[in-house]
């Protein structure tokens, strides 16, 4: 049996693995943001969540997860109490080039490593289908999987959001779907 899990683990840190890797060579022909904007989107996220594991009472009694995009920080995860969920605010309103926090840390326990497992799995099937069906640039959109729930956060046209929105509503497994995107508008004349 303990074989059996680590080799489910060690399947899912595999294909996440190569989503990245997919993701990074999609990026490559389709992105509009710079390399240095990457770089920083990716920076404040690791600040983040190091200044989270910082904290003994955060890192050992919840389990908070910073995503960023923009300077728009996204916290998922659980916390036993409303002072725990405030306290990952305020660490991440510390970090420097942080605009922005969405707050949505759940009030409960820390789900299990098997339902961590779940949500890498599930982010990576809908980063897959968004990679070979969505005909968008990865670094447009980030995906974020929590308890079940799919956070999609990034900048879009309307039909590619609407795509995206459609292909995670209808990946199995997804419970619900949150979505977090900013619009592009066409420019009028």
């Amino acid at each position: 049996m303990l074989y059996r899990v680590f080799f489910i683990i060690l399947c899912c840190i595999s294909l996440q693995a190569c989503m990245t890797a997919a993701s990074s060579g999609a990026s490559a022909i389709y992105n509009r943001y710079s390399l240095e904007n990457t770089y920083n989107n990716q920076m404040l996220a690791w600040s983040v969540q190091n200044k989270l594991d910082a904290d003994p009472q955060l890192k050992y009694e919840a389990h908070i997860t910073a995503t960023s995009f923009e300077n728009i920080v996204l916290l998922t995860g659980q916390a036993p109490t409303q002072a725990m969920r405030m306290q990952a605010e305020a660490i991440t309103q510390s970090v420097p080039h942080t605009q922005k926090i969405i707050n949505r840390i759940i009030l409960t326990q820390p789900i299990s490593t098997l339902q961590k497992l779940q949500d890498t799995w599930l982010t990576t099937k809908v980063d897959s289908q968004v990679i070979t069906q969505g005909k968008l640039d990865p670094d447009d959109l980030k995906v974020v999987t929590e308890n079940n729930t799919v956070y999609l956060i990034g900048s879009l046209k309307r039909a590619q959001a609407n795509q995206v929105i459609n292909m995670a509503k209808n990946t199995d497994g997804v419970q619900h779907v949150v979505t977090l995107i900013y619009y592009l508008e066409p420019k009028t004349a």
